[in-house]
Parts: C-alpha cells; sequence; structure tokens
C-alpha cells in the first residue's frame, strides 16, 4: 500500500515487472503516533478537566468527542494490516490509553454525582478491555486474510483508510466542534447539580436550564448521527472487508439472517439519526 511502503500500485506494478522487490514495509510510528494522539489527548484532556475543574461541561464535551476518537482507534487498528497478522502493542496501547482517557474518569464523575457508579457504566468499561481487543483482533485477522486471498490487501488498506478519514472523519469533526461548541456557549454548573442551580433569580434560573435543554439536543443529535457513521465503518469492515456480503446483496437482502438484522438496524439507526437532527433544528429555532 501507499501508506506502508510509499509507492503508488504502478510504482509496486514496476517494480514486479522489473523482478524486483518491493521495500519493506514501514511501521509508520508518525502516523500511529497522530492517531492516539488526536484520538485520546483531547477526550481525555476534557474528561480529567471536568473532574477538576467540577464543570459539568467539560463532561458533555467529552461525551461528544467519544464516537471520532473510537473511529481513529479503529484506524489505527487496521492501518496496520500489512505489518502483522494480530493487533501490536501500539493497538493495545492506544486502547489502554483510550480507556484511561474516556473511561476511567468517568468512575469519578458518576461517583461525585450520585455516590456509585451505574451498572451500565462498569460493564461498558469492562467491555473496553479485552473483548473490544477480541473482537477487533477477530475482525483484523479476518479482513487480513480475505484481502490476502484476492491480493488486494494494500489497495484495501489504502482506501479504507482514506474513507474512514475523508468520507467519515471530516463530518464526524464538523458535528463534533458544533456540539463542544454549544456546551462552551452555556455558563458553568457544578457535577451532580443541576444548570443554573447557583443562580437566585428563578428567571434567570429557568432560563439557564431552557439553554441547557437545547445544547442537549443539539449535541445529542450530532452525536447519533456521529454513532451511525461509526457504525458505518465497523459495518464496512465486518461485512466488506471480509467477504462475507456485498453491497448489492446486503441491499437486496438476499444475505443470512444476522446480516439482515445488521441492515436493517443501521436503517433504523439511520432514520433515528435524522429525526434527532430534525428536531435539532426546531430546538435551535425555538431558542
Amino acid at each position: 500500500s501507499w501508506l506502508a511502503h510509499g509507492l503508488s500500485n504502478q510504482e509496486l506494478a514496476a517494480l514486479a515487472a522489473a523482478g524486483q522487490a518491493p521495500p519493506p514495509p514501514s511501521q509508520m510510528y508518525v502516523l500511529r503516533g497522530l492517531l492516539m494522539l488526536v484520538g485520546t489527548v483531547p477526550i481525555g484532556f476534557a474528561m480529567w478537566r471536568c473532574v477538576a475543574a467540577d464543570d459539568v461541561r467539560f463532561y458533555w464535551a467529552s461525551a461528544a468527542m467519544d464516537p471520532l476518537s473510537q473511529l481513529l482507534l479503529v484506524c489505527h487498528c487496521f492501518v496496520t494490516m500489512e505489518l502483522t497478522p494480530d493487533l501490536g502493542r501500539l493497538e493495545v496501547l492506544h486502547l489502554v490509553l483510550y480507556w484511561l482517557a474516556s473511561i476511567a474518569p468517568g468512575f469519578a464523575y458518576h461517583y461525585r454525582a450520585t455516590g456509585g457508579v451505574p451498572p451500565f457504566s462498569v460493564a461498558y468499561a469492562l467491555y473496553h478491555t479485552y473483548p473490544v481487543y477480541a473482537i477487533g483482533n477477530r475482525i483484523r485477522k479476518a479482513v487480513r486474510a480475505h484481502q490476502l486471498r484476492g491480493g488486494t490487501l494494500g489497495a484495501y488498506v489504502d482506501d479504507f483508510f482514506a474513507g474512514a478519514i475523508i468520507v467519515f472523519g471530516i463530518p464526524m469533526l464538523y458535528l463534533t466542534m458544533g456540539s463542544v461548541a454549544v456546551y462552551f456557549q452555556l455558563e458553568p454548573w457544578a457535577i451532580g447539580s443541576e444548570p443554573g442551580a447557583d443562580l437566585d433569580d428563578e428567571d434567570e434560573a429557568e432560563a439557564a436550564m431552557a439553554a441547557s435543554d437545547v445544547a442537549y439536543s443539539i449535541a445529542a443529535a450530532d452525536w447519533t448521527m456521529n454513532f451511525l457513521l461509526l457504525e458505518l465503518v465497523l459495518a464496512q469492515l465486518a461485512l466488506f472487508g471480509t467477504g462475507l456480503s456485498d453491497v448489492r446483496a446486503l441491499m437486496s437482502f438476499r444475505v443470512p439472517g444476522y446480516q439482515r438484522v445488521a441492515g436493517t438496524g443501521l436503517i433504523v439507526m439511520g432514520l433515528i439519526a435524522l429525526y434527532c437532527q430534525a428536531s435539532k433544528g426546531e430546538g435551535m429555532g425555538s431558542e
């Protein structure tokens, strides 16, 4: 691939025609470092700043960043398929850093807000340890084996990474920054309290609560759309990258039952995301 070798498909074909072996693949440390940096530092700063500064706005900002951070984690896990069959140490380190940046401070947030940690948060944290690693590694090996059989692994890695960043990453970044900007237009409020709780004037407190509701509707709509885009990336890997299905078969529903369920789920998620976007517009208009 161009990412691993720094050569286009035509240049690699020319080397093969001349009987020369391509250069050894690069470890792509700069690219992988950037994926780790951008995928963990912003969300980690927001989550830990929420706990340290007792400012809930940073918690919701980090929640808005979460789908994009997960997309960068997925990109890191699959852009190195030419290097090793299994996930390497840097990919595992990326998962650990994501856990420490996004999930670990959530325990402190919930404990301060309610005096305990919700069971769902515990289950979510446990899921993002070995289960996520095992599932991701299994899909990675299946995609790698299928693309190697067709001799298209390098081209697939290039196309996947370009599509994930340009087609999905840029819209997700736009929606994420919109949600973050909306929340930081509000006045800060402490963990475990309501917006405007420290205001003496009742009208000002109600206005602060109404503004928070509008901001939440916008952020929830953007998060839903971002999560849908993330699921589309994962579906592309699990279904098309592994050769289990193709677009034409999936659209005609000439596929096994589990793929019909997955396709129907994505359609329902898309309708929900569109409905949330429409509600977001009404919320902005009513503001």
